[in-house]
C-alpha cells in the first residue's frame, strides 16, 4: 500500500480494510485496549460515574451515526487508559476511537509514524489553524459514521488552569455532514499515576471518571445554516458551548473525586 511520505494514511479511506493495513492496526489497538483494562483492574483504583454511557454510544449506537468523546487532558497516558474502561465486546475492535495528536511528538520519524498512525491516531500540526489536513480527517472518519476522541485544549494541561479551548472542535462538529453525538466527560487524577516528566506509571492511585450528558447542536446548526452564518461564529458558539460544559463536569469530578480522597 502507497502511502505519502507526509501522511500516514492511503488517499481513499477505504483503503484502511485492506488487510495490509487493518491486521497491523487491529494488533496495536487491540494490544491497548487489554493492556489499558488491566492496568485500570490491577494498579488503579478508579471511580466512576455515568460510564454506562461510553457503552451506550460507543457500542450501541445507531448504525452510520458519528460519535464524538470530548476531555480534559492531564497526562500523555488519558488516552488510551481511559478506554480501559469499556466493557469487553467481541466488535470491541470495530469501536476504535480516531483521535488528533501532535505531529512533532508522535509522528517524528517512521517508526512512530507507523505505530501511531494504525493505533489511529491522526498527525497533527500545532499552529497550522482548524483548516488542516488532519482536522479534514477528523471530518471524514465521522462523516463515515466513526468516532473520534478530541482534547479541545490541544496539549496536555500542566497547570491544571483552565485553559482555552481549541476551534477546532467547533470546525469538525460543524462541518460533518450529519448532526454528531456529543459526549463530554472529565477526569481526575490521571495526572497523579503519571505526573510530568515521569516515565513509569505510580501504582494504585485514584482516578475518577465523569461522564456528562451528550451535547445536542442540531438547533444551533439549523439555525446557522438557515441564517447563513459565517464559520467563525458557528466555531465560537460551539467551542463556548463545550467550554461551559467542561467547567459544570470539572466542579463535579473534582468534587467527587477530593470527597473519596480525603477519606483515606
Amino acid at each position: 500500500m502507497v502511502v505519502p511520505a507526509d501522511w500516514p494514511y492511503p488517499s481513499l479511506l477505504s483503503s484502511l480494510k485492506k488487510p495490509s493495513w487493518r491486521i497491523p492496526s487491529n494488533i496495536i489497538c487491540g494490544a491497548s485496549y487489554f493492556l489499558s483494562k488491566a492496568f485500570l483492574k490491577l494498579a488503579v483504583n478508579v471511580q466512576q460515574r455515568n460510564t454506562d454511557r461510553f457503552t451506550n454510544f460507543i457500542y450501541d449506537r445507531p448504525k452510520g451515526t458519528p460519535l464524538i468523546t470530548v476531555s480534559n487532558h492531564r497526562s500523555c497516558i488519558d488516552d488510551p487508559i481511559i478506554w480501559g474502561m469499556l466493557p469487553i465486546r467481541k466488535s470491541f475492535i470495530q469501536h476504535v476511537r480516531w483521535i488528533p495528536g501532535a505531529k512533532e511528538i508522535l509522528f517524528k520519524n517512521s517508526l512512530l509514524s507507523y505505530f501511531f498512525s494504525h493505533a489511529q491516531a491522526i498527525p497533527v500540526v500545532r499552529g497550522d489553524g482548524v483548516y488542516q489536513k488532519a482536522v479534514d480527517y477528523c471530518i471524514a472518519q465521522l462523516n463515515e459514521g466513526g468516532w473520534v476522541h478530541v482534547f479541545p485544549e490541544g496539549k496536555v494541561n500542566l497547570s491544571d488552569a483552565t485553559m482555552r479551548l481549541k476551534w477546532g472542535i467547533g470546525r469538525i462538529i460543524a462541518e460533518v455532514q450529519r448532526t454528531p453525538i456529543v459526549l463530554p466527560f472529565w477526569h481526575s487524577g490521571m495526572d497523579s499515576i503519571l505526573p510530568e516528566r515521569t516515565c513509569i506509571p505510580r501504582l494504585f492511585k485514584k482516578l475518577t471518571v465523569f461522564v456528562g450528558d451528550p451535547i445536542d447542536f442540531s438547533q444551533l446548526l439549523e439555525a446557522h445554516r438557515k441564517q447563513k452564518s459565517n464559520g467563525v461564529l458557528i466555531r465560537k458558539q460551539i467551542t463556548d458551548i463545550i467550554q461551559d460544559r467542561f467547567t459544570e463536569l470539572r466542579s463535579t469530578t473534582e468534587e467527587l473525586h477530593a470527597k473519596w480522597t480525603n477519606r483515606t
